[in-house]
């Protein structure tokens, strides 16, 4: 006999566990041609869907008993007899947790996705003011925020505790351009900024400001807040916001703390790279209420429907399937946790990871820097050394400049006071004590001069009586006979 194969359940159903399986047509398993996954009963002559073998037909199906899952188009048969019936559905909800973020600081520093520069008007007539208008934030979606994922400020959730913001250049707190009073929020247009309830000051960032404005400089407003409530939007969940739908993942602020309003001369997108906008190191620790939309099977306090059966009830009717359920349940949510562990532990190896990229960099820099160190101590050092020897000449020049002793013997003269002698253990160089040596040998060779010339040769050249230059005694002669006056040797002779 053939039945019909639907997924019409009846009022009233026996047990799963009392059920003759062995009696049941091919058709009432969901794999027919292997007779597994039996799911129906027969009554009156028709055959019904039994919704205790349903749940057992797909705890099976997904492994709980042999560890192996079912092929495809057997899992797809049993969720579609779950779905037709209503069974298994799962219920959304809310899930509300406080939170601790670390937030880098220009995360919270946001430029509305839309293009809406900074509109000036003057009036006329002489001494007119002018008019001007600029969109904080228009309630738009930005996509793919670099912390945030896809964001949207929900406008209804602003708070305005401060009788009066600031309005600055870039969030820079050291570069003021006005103050402002509660922006108005208007549907449909955001934040909105005008000289009716915003002032601008008249030092040179503010004036720069309005003279380049005036010039139709496209500069755009970015405003700072702080999240205290977000929604945090899941792949593949939605949400409303502002009369727009935020696909996840992303998140959305549901109550915001205004802090102030920024001057900027460029958009948000995803190819900017600007230090307002990217994670510059600093970050900011925040208490929020963070609210999670979880999809799960309706929970109660001392009893859990599965597929819309009770499990008391079906532990009663059908041990082993309850028992295959219970295994299942279990293998679950051990996999959570270790799906979990994984995922942090990988976090952690991530975090190792990139403070030894760090460290690696910095170690090359302190090398680099070290060896620039080096380079230029050196620099100092032969700077130093080539000063020194400039001085240790001009004094030399100068004393025998004023000596009369001949220049052909200058050189000859220097090689007795040398600079190093007169060096320092801290390495500098004793000017004093190495001019009065220079002295003292200029007037040692100075007295031997006198003495040549009353012996009856000049150190000229020149005889006492008048002799031709051709005459000239040997220099290095004259010399060596000099120093033997005074018990020295000539410094270029060798014995």
């Amino acid at each position: 006999m053939a039945y019909a194969h639907t997924s019409k359940v009846a009022k009233k159903e026996p047990s799963w566990g009392s059920v003759d399986k062995t009696k049941l047509p091919d058709s009432a398993f969901a794999d027919s041609k292997n007779r597994k996954y039996p799911h129906h009963w027969i009554s009156g002559g028709v055959m019904y869907l039994h919704r205790g073998g349903l749940a057992a037909a797909r705890s099976a199906a997904g492994g709980a008993r042999s560890g192996k899952k079912a092929s495809t188009k057997v899992s797809s048969h049993i969720n579609k007899h779950a779905k037709d019936i209503g069974m298994g559905e799962d219920k959304k909800k809310q899930q509300i947790d406080m939170e601790t973020l670390n937030v880098g600081i220009n995360a919270l520093h946001i430029m509305d996705p839309e293009i809406h520069e900074c509109l000036f008007k003057k009036e006329e007539g002489e001494g007119a003011s002018y008019n001007f208008s600029m969109i904080g934030y228009s309630g738009g979606i930005i996509k793919n925020h670099w912390y945030w994922g896809n964001l949207a400020i929900d406008l209804a959730g602003f708070l305005f505790n401060k009788p009066k913001y600031p309005i600055l250049r870039d969030h820079d707190t050291n570069r003021e351009i006005g103050f402002s009073k509660k922006p108005a929020v208007e549907a449909g247009k955001g934040l909105v900024f005008t000289n009716k309830n915003a002032t601008l000051l008249e030092n040179e960032e503010a004036v720069k400001f309005v003279e380049n404005a005036f010039k139709g400089f496209p500069y755009q407003a970015s405003i700072y807040g702080k999240p205290l409530v977000i929604e945090k939007i899941a792949e593949g969940q939605s949400v409303k916001v502002n009369g727009l739908t935020l696909k996840g993942p992303g998140t959305v602020w549901r109550k915001t703390e205004y802090m102030e309003c920024s001057i900027c001369v460029f958009g948000y997108d995803d190819k900017t790279i600007a230090q307002v906008f990217s994670d510059n190191g600093q970050h900011l620790d925040m208490e929020v209420e963070s609210i999670r939309t979880v999809e799960e099977q309706e929970l109660t306090n001392d009893k859990m429907e599965v597929f819309g059966m009770d499990l008391e009830k079906l532990k009663e009717e059908s041990p082993e399937e309850y028992e295959a359920l219970m295994a299942e349940a279990k293998e679950a949510a051990a996999k959570e946790l270790e799906d979990a562990f994984t995922s942090k532990l990988a976090g952690k190896d991530g975090e190792i990871s990139s403070l030894a990229a760090e460290k690696e960099t910095l170690t090359v820099t302190l090398q680099t820097t070290e060896a620039r160190v080096l380079a230029l101590e050196k620099k100092d050092v032969l700077r130093e050394e080539e000063a020194m020897n400039f001085k240790a000449a001009s004094i030399w020049k100068s004393e025998l400049a004023n000596s009369g002793l001949p220049e052909w013997l200058h050189a000859k003269v220097q090689k007795h006071v040398q600079r190093a002698s007169f060096m320092g253990e801290d390495g500098g160089f004793n000017v004093e004590a190495f001019t009065e040596a220079v002295k003292a040998e200029i007037k040692d060779w100075g007295s031997h001069v006198s003495q040549e010339d009353v012996q009856g040769f000049s150190l000229l050249g020149r005889s006492v009586e008048g002799g031709s230059s051709h005459e000239k005694l040997d220099s290095d002669a004259m010399v060596d006979r000099m120093l033997g006056y005074v018990g020295q040797s000539h410094p270029d002779t060798t014995h």
